[in-house]
């Protein structure tokens, strides 16, 4: 949208990042175990006030449950520093939410195969990388509209897309996500992981870019002859 308004003719095409699973299938099996009598959400980002994580904390307090957690792994910002955080968590900082800090990326493999769900309901996500390797670890997403990849979770049944304007959304989102049965969440999970295997690999990228090229490079010649 924002190219449009800065050339005045245009081909263009959405085309998904490549994105790579961390973890291997046998590391991904111990989700579903019943290790942990909790519903372990995950949030991975930078924590900004773009991603909703002080509502999301918020909505969570609200449904007081304790039959789950939310661990939290990015790095902190001027805007929401670790003491922020904290402050939301409240009595629950340390048991129910856990914030690990910035991790490398090759280190988060283990906390999607322990977790049940990922968690992004941001204002808005050019894409949402984390999303897609949720989806290759086969982690059911929650996500907001405002996620770009929202389409594809919903056509492929990969998780929850919610349209997200206040933290009462969120907590509704919330509630109807941990109603969910470990056979629903596992069902989202599988799908998300088979629909990982075709939309995020690097040859479909490849073909996808070099197609867009093709297209673009075919089209402004014919637009040129036109003029």
């Amino acid at each position: 949208k924002k190219a449009r308004n800065a050339v005045g003719w245009s081909s263009e095409r959405i085309i998904p990042w490549p994105v790579e699973r961390l973890t291997s299938v046998s590391e991904n099996a111990v989700r579903c175990k019943g290790v942990s009598t909790r519903r372990k959400l995950l949030f991975v980002g930078r924590i900004h006030p773009m991603k909703r994580v002080l509502e999301t904390i918020r909505a969570l307090r609200s449904l007081n449950r304790a039959d789950w957690c939310l661990t939290i792994a990015g790095p902190a910002s001027a805007e929401i520093p670790v003491e922020t955080l904290m402050k939301e968590a409240g009595s629950l900082w340390g048991d129910q939410i856990l914030y690990v800090g910035e991790m490398p990326r090759e280190q988060l493999g283990p906390l999607y195969a322990e977790s049940d769900a990922l968690l992004l309901f941001s204002h808005r996500e050019n894409f949402g990388y984390v999303v897609a390797e949720a989806m290759c670890e086969g982690l059911p997403v929650a996500i907001s509209a405002g996620v770009d990849l929202c389409s594809l979770v919903t056509r492929s049944g990969s998780g929850m897309v919610r349209a997200i304007s206040t933290q009462n959304d969120i907590a509704e989102a919330l509630t109807d996500l941990l109603a969910l049965t470990s056979e629903e969440l596992t069902a989202m999970g599988i799908s998300g992981a088979r629909t990982s295997e075709t939309e995020f690999t690097f040859e479909r990228f490849a073909a996808s870019l070099n197609a867009l090229a093709e297209d673009c490079v075919a089209n402004h010649s014919l637009h040129k002859m036109s003029v």
